[in-house]
């Protein structure tokens, strides 16, 4: 699995071993006027209570060939506040947005 770390440290007794899955978020300036009111922590707040979320369904999943428990961390965020948005278009295919988006710098 691509970026996946393992958190070594000592296992308890009963529990899986956790595999962090970093990932990096963004909103478009859309999603930032409609949610925030101008107010970009806002939208940080919202992106963190998406993985929360996620890391309930996991937390409760397990894996019939997969010995680790699997959560996610925001390891970078970015909100576009205007409408400069590179990846605010609809011209791309999902595969090539997907790639646009996995390179780019910040």
């Amino acid at each position: 699995m691509g970026s996946i770390s393992i958190i070594n440290g000592k296992k308890r007794s009963g529990e899986r071993k956790t595999r962090f899955c970093p990932l990096y978020m963004a909103a478009d300036n859309k999603f930032y006027n409609h949610h925030s009111k101008n107010f970009a922590p806002a939208i940080y707040s919202k992106l963190g209570t998406y993985v929360e979320e996620i890391n309930k369904i996991y937390s409760a999943t397990v894996f019939t060939d997969y010995e680790h428990q699997v959560k996610f961390l925001i390891k970078r965020a970015h909100v576009y506040t205007d409408a400069n948005n590179p990846f605010d278009s609809n011209e791309y295919s999902v595969a090539k947005f997907l790639d646009l988006f996995s390179t780019k710098q910040q």
